[in-house]
Parts: structure tokens; sequence; C-alpha cells
């Protein structure tokens, strides 16, 4: 993760994307469940709260995108009727944040993964 944070933003984020790397709590496996992918995207939520200037912050916005499309395919899988329009809302909050990077790598990745069929859970929809 911190090698795809410095080819996209630059050399100058390293030691911010090491930081990220070392505590990001990644599940090996989301077994289908929304919650590994939107605890995921809950700690990105945590790092940019206390860290608002991070330099970082438009990465962690495609992170965050990612996972929580993970986790409204999820949801919409498990039928899970009050979770998914939450998770859908807070994608597109992520999605627009990255898309409006200035960073072109960025919104361009912001781009490609609105535009897939699906990400975790084929045939559930977009958000």
């Amino acid at each position: 993760m911190t090698e795809q944070m410095v080819t996209i933003l630059g050399r100058q984020v390293r030691s911010e994307a090491e930081a990220f790397a070392n505590v990001m709590p990644l599940m090996p496996e989301w077994e289908g469940m929304s919650e590994g992918p939107v605890g995921e995207a809950d700690f990105v939520d945590d790092w940019l709260r206390e860290r608002p200037s991070t330099p970082i912050a438009p990465f962690l916005y495609l992170l965050k995108a990612h996972r929580l499309r993970a986790g409204y395919e999820a949801a919409r899988a498990r039928h899970d009727k009050n979770l998914w329009p939450i998770f859908a809302r807070r994608y597109r909050e992520a999605l627009k944040l990255a898309k409006s990077s200035s960073n072109p790598l960025i919104s361009c990745i912001a781009d490609d993964l609105d535009a897939q069929p699906f990400v975790y859970l084929k045939g559930q929809g977009m958000p």
C-alpha cells in the first residue's frame, strides 16, 4: 500500500504512507460481509479526522470509496436494507472527494472505480 501511495502521490508522502500502512487493519477475507470493508473505511475516516492535512488524503479517499463500495455490495447481497443506502451515500461522498483531486491519477482511478459493474460481489448494482 505504501508503494501505491508513493507511485501515485510522489516520494514526498513516503513517511506518511508508511505510517498509515503500518497501522491500517486490513482483513485478509471479508467473507461476503460488509463489516470488514466498512471497518477499513471507518479507519480511514479516523485517520483523516486526526490528520486533516495529511498529504495522503487523496489516496485515502479512493481507498475509502473502494471499501464502501464493497460494503454496499455485501449489504445488498445479504438484503440488509438498513445498511446499503448508508454505504451508498458514504461511497458517493468519498468518490466525489477523490474525483475532485487535483492529482489526475487519483481522479482517473476514481472514474474507473465508479465505472466498474462491481468491485467485490457481482450483480449487486451500483450505489
